[in-house]
């Protein structure tokens, strides 16, 4: 029961995730960096391995 506590207290922030190569991005909410990468990566059609190609940045001023 902790651990579901735990993770729902945690502060949802903003990440993009940017294609190098084309420019085009996905904003992704979640409280974890990787998390946040995979799912990003994954919505631009690429697999969780690819992780060159792509730039994750912070976006603070739209965290929830």
């Amino acid at each position: 029961m902790q651990n579901i506590t735990a993770a729902k207290s945690k502060k949802v922030v903003c990440w993009v995730i940017q294609e190098e190569d084309e420019g085009s991005c996905e904003i992704v909410f979640h409280h974890h960096r990787l998390a946040a990468r995979r799912i990003g990566i994954n919505a631009h059609g690429g697999c969780d391995s690819e992780v060159y190609g792509y730039d994750i940045r912070r976006a603070p001023e739209f965290d929830q």
